[in-house]
């Protein structure tokens, strides 16, 4: 998560994070980037959606991902169940490529078994619509479109813009 990018969904969870860590007790925090996997819902959902265009949406100030696999966020959070393991940490989870929006899509498509899709910038008020688009898609019930398990980066439309001046 880019603490330089302060949205109200990564604000509320950064003021969770501070709330766990003033108790006295153990605790471990994995901040996670996208997590793909199954079942997929939000930024994972949006991806997949994007991806199934016939075209590729190339999407104006996103900066790069790195996702991570909702198998290795559930290997993480199994191996500091015990007891015995560290606690008090917080860690940041995340893949481990940097990959651009239009890669992170390119990637779904060849995961899904289809040919690259004719790339399409659009302008930010047409990516906007999209956004919304593909996010209203994936709750009416086809987030569940494509196997269980995918690529290792996603992308959401508030956490994938470039940080801007603080």
């Amino acid at each position: 998560m880019d603490r330089r990018q302060a949205s109200a969904y990564s604000a509320s969870k950064l003021k969770g994070d501070r709330a766990l860590m003033a108790l006295d007790l153990d605790w471990v925090i994995l901040r996670s980037s996208v997590v793909l996997g199954g079942p997929v819902f939000g930024a994972s959902a949006l991806i997949r959606g994007l991806a199934a265009l016939p075209v590729l949406p190339v999407m104006p100030v996103t900066g790069p991902l790195q996702g991570v696999a909702l198998e290795d966020v559930a290997e993480t959070v199994a191996f500091f169940v015990p007891p015995d393991r560290p606690a008090r940490l917080a860690l940041e989870l995340a893949g481990p490529e940097r990959l651009s929006f239009a890669q992170v899509g390119a990637l779904h498509r060849a995961w899904l078994g289809w040919r690259p899709a004719r790339p399409l910038a659009l302008p930010g008020w047409a990516a906007g619509l999209l956004y919304r688009a593909t996010w209203r898609a994936g709750w009416a019930g086809t987030r569940r479109c494509a196997a269980p398990h995918g690529p290792r980066s996603a992308t959401a439309p508030s956490a994938t813009r470039r940080p801007g001046p603080s």
